[in-house]
């Protein structure tokens, strides 16, 4: 008899020690399910600033390709003062914009249009877009396409939300 009352006095002081067994673990999974929740959202912000690195440059590569096509205006292209960083009022198409496909274009006007449709398309792609290209190290043209808080006319894409692309144009 004496050894069934031992049981019972050790089954006692053991209760509720199972519930804190219980707790202990369901502090360490949502402290588990709290990192991988943070890892998650890190991966997104990874994802945004990925895709926009990418339409930047696409937007780079375009106007890199549209300068030696017209290289008779390439002063216009590398002048810092021919890429205004105004914002676009809204999203609507800028006056102008069809100005070279349904009319005749000289040199000048098509790489004035040639810079209307790349500071429009950075405008539109990303988030407070802005493009900028100036003459850069021995003949080359640096095409640089910044966004969110990032000036394109002096930004250093290792620490800032831009990209720049040099160009050598023929």
């Amino acid at each position: 008899m004496k050894s069934n009352q031992g049981n019972v006095s050790l089954v006692s002081r053991q209760r509720g020690v199972g519930l804190v067994e219980i707790l202990v673990a369901l502090l360490i999974l949502s402290i588990g399910v709290l990192g991988y929740a943070g890892l998650q959202l890190r991966a997104l912000g990874s994802t945004n600033e990925s895709h926009f690195r990418v339409q930047a440059m696409a937007i780079a590569q375009d106007v890199a390709e549209r300068i030696p096509v017209n290289p008779d205006s390439l002063a216009i292209y590398s002048s810092a003062g021919s890429w205004s960083q105004a914002a676009f009022a809204d999203r609507s198409m800028p006056a102008g914009w069809n100005q070279c496909v349904t009319g005749s274009c000289d040199t000048a006007s098509l790489a004035q249009w040639d810079i209307l449709q790349a500071r429009y398309q950075a405008w539109t792609l990303l988030p407070n877009g802005r493009i900028s290209a100036n003459a850069c190290a021995a003949n080359l043209v640096c095409i640089t396409v910044g966004w969110n808080d990032a000036d394109p006319t002096n930004c250093d894409p290792a620490s800032e939300d831009c990209v720049v692309l040099e160009v050598m144009p023929l």
